[in-house]
């Protein structure tokens, strides 16, 4: 297992790069053996002018500590203006966070905004810059469960994070769904969207179900049947009703990912 240092695993190394890639004239590429005089003052300006809250706080965490990056070579060269109103926006930051963390793309996450009425337009380009810059957990960088892992484990040991991203840690590092995290946040949603999410959830415990049947895995099994059960009293009592026969025997799933 490679040994990660805490710059490979900072959720803002990409907003870090790009700041240390300003400083340095915007070069196509460069190799970053030490930093270069007044980099650390400008990368200080830029948090201070750009940045507010835990953001602010666990980016300048990197300043504290003079954390390093080898090479300056950012793969995008400029932050949205729209990413900007994520970050300004407590509740918009959390649910793109945690999802993010979750493993939802900025599609996926851009599309759950907009299902969730009173909150002002955002585009999937803010959304994806947002999540580029700022909160980077993106497989395509390199991120993997070994990152993951060592997130959570940073957050966790410094009281003032563990404070400040204590939703993350509770909702962001297991099986949370979409839904679950828009009600802890406080976010009104609409019935349609409310029974969408717990479908898509009851969908998703048809197909482990069926996976635990064909693993033999009867404890599985049970687990998923109870869960099964519930979702489907939930989904009565809110209103979903199959058009005829019984509600489980309308769910035929077909695909992992309903």
């Amino acid at each position: 297992m490679v040994q990660l240092q805490p710059i490979d695993f900072h959720p803002a190394r990409k907003f870090f790069e790009l700041c240390l890639w300003e400083h340095a004239n915007r070069p196509k590429i460069l190799a970053y053996p030490r930093f270069k005089k007044g980099a650390l003052k400008y990368f200080k300006t830029q948090i201070e002018a750009l940045l507010v809250g835990p953001i602010e706080v666990l980016t300048s965490d990197i300043l504290k500590n003079k954390w390093h990056l080898a090479v300056l070579h950012p793969s995008i060269k400029s932050i949205p203006n729209g990413s900007f109103s994520i970050l300004y926006d407590l509740q918009i930051r959390e649910f793109v966070e945690v999802l993010s963390l979750l493993g939802h793309p900025a599609s996926e996450i851009q599309r759950s905004l907009t299902t969730i009425p009173f909150l002002p337009p955002i585009t999937e380009p803010a959304v994806s810059g947002y999540l580029h810059f700022f909160w980077n957990c993106d497989t395509k960088t390199g991120w993997t469960s070994q990152h993951t892992l060592a997130l959570k484990a940073y957050l966790e040991k410094n009281p003032s994070f563990a404070k400040s991203f204590s939703r993350h840690l509770r909702l962001g590092f297991g099986n949370t769904t979409r839904l679950e995290v828009a009600l802890d946040l406080g976010l009104d949603c609409p019935l349609d969207t409310i029974l969408g999410e717990l479908y898509r959830g009851f969908c998703q415990s048809v197909v482990s179900k069926n996976k635990a049947i064909a693993r033999n895995d009867a404890d599985e099994v049970e687990k998923w049947s109870k869960t099964l059960t519930r979702d489907m009293q939930v989904l009565k009592g809110l209103g979903f009703r199959s058009k005829g026969g019984r509600l489980v025997d309308k769910i035929q799933v077909i695909q992992s990912d309903p």
